[in-house]
């Protein structure tokens, strides 16, 4: 075990420890105008190769696999929150998240920082940063507590590669029938960096546009959502920047067919806009729970756009609830080439682009069956065993050259807990 993990466990259980006084002390007062409280994960995970690693997201520069087989920092965090209601309508919330980030530390990073104003009993607005909400449940990633499995399904949740952004959403509530019909509007700035790979370097998120939607329908047992939203990028991968300098020279004209600048702008992502669409369907009655979620993520370039869902059933029994799930992710076509000749001056770039093409695509499909134990009022215990075809492995870290068959078997042993 590296020594990284070690202090990330170290720092979770301390913690914790710390956090247990300071809470009850707030819950004895009056007014609970100020609140402290604590969410996180203590888990390990297992997988069976050797030729990758796998992660929570793609924010994660290393997992299970090739770094190491037994890994404890890809589930393992600590978040700490601090609320704020000093009137009747204007409250306030302070999150701190401890887990592996993409410089591979476990920094606590500021993932909430907002104002929450309610503007009468249908209308809610949120000022500062607040968490990215794309997909239904994703704004509440980090809490494992809040769900079932051992981590959200990588196969959907792992092509989302931010969490937070800064800016501020309006929310309009308003009964319908037996429950509440929501419209949410959002934008702002993203402000998170992707790990660097050996094929695209690293990407900064900073300062890239985005703007969104969701209109959602619940009732005592049903929840279905539909969003959109679109994110503009800002800056090049580093792993690209070179080449497309190079594609953009006087000498790829004259050594091309159609000229390197055609090339060049197709790969830049400077400017270009993602597309996330998204569905989703809760049914909650008694023991049952189930959820089907879909999304899809159109790139408008020539870089693969994503397909995803899952499908999860779980049935509660007394303080055990074993649940199963399937998740699929599939990646469009994929350019065949570079086009660029193999050999002379543009040789090296022509290996680039091919390789950096194909790493992008993502296709893979995993069947998770485990079992969450609630063996005390704020504490779970959850065992999860994957099983995982990969075609396309984009969502892997740290990719061994050598042949895979592209089957793998993780387990997992996760606590999660609120305080």
């Amino acid at each position: 075990m590296k020594i990284v993990d070690a202090k990330c466990l170290a720092f979770l259980l301390g913690a914790c420890l710390l956090q247990s006084p300071v809470q009850a002390q707030t819950e004895s007062s009056a007014e609970r105008t100020l609140a402290l409280s604590s969410f996180g994960t203590i888990g390990a995970l297992y997988n069976n190769v050797e030729q990758a690693d796998y992660v929570r997201n793609a924010l994660q520069p290393e997992g299970a696999g090739r770094s190491r087989s037994l890994d404890y920092g890809v589930d393992s965090l600590l978040g700490l929150q601090l609320d704020l209601a000093p009137g009747k309508n204007l409250s306030g919330m302070l999150q701190v998240v401890s887990h592996r980030r993409a410089d591979n530390t476990f920094k606590p990073e500021l993932t909430w920082a907002f104002a929450k104003y309610y503007l009468g009993d249908k209308a809610v607005f949120r000022l500062g940063r607040v968490g990215v909400d794309f997909y239904m449940l994703a704004e509440s990633r980090n809490v494992g507590y809040a769900f079932t499995w051992a981590r959200p399904p990588v196969d959907f949740f792992g092509p989302l590669t931010v969490s937070y952004f800064d800016g501020g959403d309006l929310v309009f509530n308003q009964p319908l029938g037996d429950g509440h019909a929501r419209v949410k509007l959002y934008g702002g700035r993203l402000s998170e960096k992707m790990p660097s790979t050996s094929v695209t370097g690293a990407f900064d998120w900073s300062g890239a546009p985005l703007l969104g939607a969701h209109v959602e329908y619940q009732s005592e047992k049903w929840h279905f959502r539909l969003g959109y939203a679109q994110v503009t990028y800002r800056g090049e991968p580093s792993g690209i920047a070179e080449a497309l300098s190079i594609l953009r020279q006087p000498l790829a004209q004259t050594l091309t067919d159609s000229g390197g600048g055609v090339l060049a702008d197709d790969l830049s992502m400077d400017g270009k806009k993602a597309r996330y669409l998204s569905a989703g369907i809760v049914h909650d009655d008694g023991p049952w729970q189930a959820q089907l979620m879909a999304s899809r993520i159109l790139e408008g370039s020539i870089y693969p756009d994503v397909k995803s869902g899952y499908f999860t059933l779980a049935y509660r029994k007394d303080l055990w609830t074993p649940y199963a799930t399937l998740s699929v992710v599939s990646s469009g076509d994929v350019r065949a080439g570079s086009g660029l000749p193999a050999v002379g001056p543009l040789a090296p770039v022509a290996t680039a682009v091919d390789q950096l093409l194909p790493a992008l695509a993502a296709t893979q499909a995993t069947l998770s069956l485990g079992v969450r134990y609630d063996f005390m009022r704020n504490a779970a215990l959850k065992l999860q065993l994957d099983r995982v075809r990969v075609r396309k492995n984009a969502l892997w870290m740290n990719q061994q050259p050598r042949d895979w068959a592209g089957r793998a078997t993780l387990f997992s042993a996760v606590v999660d807990f609120v305080f």
